[in-house]
């Protein structure tokens, strides 16, 4: 019996010992949930508070956009209304250009038909015919109507003059008037020759004039076609980016606060990363492949350190991170590394050959990079062996590029 008491009292026991352990087992998991959730507070706020500000961004640039819109719609306005305006005062001008030109087309004709009638009136005087020209009226005529020749002409003047003047008039006076008719022609027809020779320059300027303006009235519509169709094309980009954009705000992904701790690990001073890379922040061109080379043994590693040095500078991917870290994350805290005292820097070695062992488990894969397996709470994760390039503005502090080393030296340390 007391036996049995015992086995129950030391059954009681350990019972009450489990049950201490599982509360504080339990009180332990409920902390680090606590700190678990309490991280992922601040990563969703931190996300939240970089959607809200590119939402404001892209507020004010549609903002902004649609104040240019308004602009350049007033602006079209006003130079459509510009360019009316000079079309009416060329139009306007044109006018008066063409009505001036009329009118000394007139003249041109006029004076062509005076030419035309003087050069006849010599002709017929050249046959001893008179031909009246401005104001004389037509040509004498006989009572039947008969041409006269200029010699019976003058006589039948002189028959009407002398009963006015009271006598006949002499041969030297008749030379005389003759001479003054034939002066006066020659005089006149000089005269309507220039006056023809000017009325074909101005003929000709006006012309000039009239093609010259037809010309800027032309070339003036056609600037404002074209400037139209460009106002049109800028307001149909406008609206094709305003579109996009609201496609955009649309088709945003919510979200996800289980990966908006992970994608902040850097941040946070934690070594652990997703393994969902961002794509958006490192994406770059391909890298050409290099030719495949067989895996070294550690023992022939420092033959690696002759091999050319690639053109691209190569890292292993840092994934699931918005900004590179704050130390080397290829490796864990707890290795000893000393990177103040390598040696001499003579020659340069890949990546592979300064990777630092420890717990963790490392490969070296042909290409000279290094994979390494870290253990965490999460199970354990496997960054990628393939190198990429990463921009200037994204290097970590600590670079795990390449390290210049002595030609045959290697530096491992082993925990």
């Amino acid at each position: 019996m007391a036996s049995r008491l015992k086995e129950l009292e030391n059954a009681r026991k350990d019972e009450e010992r489990q049950k201490k352990l599982a509360e504080r087992k339990r009180a332990q998991e409920l902390r680090e949930a606590k700190k678990k959730l309490a991280r992922e507070l601040q990563g969703a706020q931190r996300m939240l508070t970089r959607s809200e500000q590119e939402v404001n961004k892209l507020t004010g640039q549609l903002n902004r956009t649609e104040q240019q819109a308004q602009q350049a719609t007033v602006k079209k306005n006003r130079e459509g209304e510009k360019a009316e305006e000079g079309i009416g005062r060329i139009r306007q001008k044109y006018g008066k250009v063409d009505n001036t030109l009329r009118e000394k087309m007139a003249n041109v004709g006029q004076a062509r038909g005076r030419l035309a009638h003087v050069q006849f009136a010599m002709a017929m005087l050249e046959r001893g015919v008179i031909v009246a020209v401005g104001e004389d009226g037509g040509p004498v005529q006989s009572p039947d109507n008969t041409m006269l020749s200029p010699q019976q002409q003058r006589r039948i003047r002189v028959a009407r003059r002398s009963p006015e003047e009271g006598g006949p008039e002499t041969d030297e006076t008749e030379e005389g008037e003759e001479q003054e008719i034939e002066e006066e022609y020659d005089e006149g027809s000089a005269a309507l020759r220039e006056e023809l020779e000017q009325l074909k320059e101005e003929n000709l300027k006006l012309r000039e004039h009239l093609a010259d303006a037809d010309k800027r009235c032309t070339t003036a519509v056609q600037l404002l076609q074209q400037a139209q169709e460009v106002l049109e094309t800028r307001m149909d980009d406008m609206s094709t980016v305003d579109f996009k954009m609201h496609v955009e705000k649309e088709m945003e992904a919510p979200v996800d606060l289980e990966n908006a701790s992970t994608m902040q690990g850097s941040q946070d001073g934690s070594t652990q990363h997703s393994p969902i890379a961002q794509p958006a922040l490192f994406e770059t061109a391909p890298l050409p492949a290099p030719a495949p080379v067989p895996a070294p043994a550690p023992c022939t590693l420092p033959s690696l350190l002759r091999q050319p040095m690639p053109d691209v500078k190569r890292v292993p991917v840092y994934a699931g991170t918005f900004s590179p870290p704050n130390r080397m994350v290829s490796c864990p805290m707890n290795v000893r590394y000393q990177p103040a005292q390598l040696p001499r820097q003579d020659l340069t070695m890949p990546l592979g050959a300064t990777l630092l062992g420890s717990q963790s488990t490392s490969t070296l894969h042909p290409r000279g990079v290094a994979s390494m397996t870290i253990p965490s709470a999460q199970g354990a994760r496997m960054f990628p062996a393939e190198p990429v390039a990463i921009p200037q503005a994204f290097k970590p502090v600590a670079e795990p590029i390449s390290a210049p080393m002595r030609q045959g030296s290697c530096l491992f340390v082993y925990g």
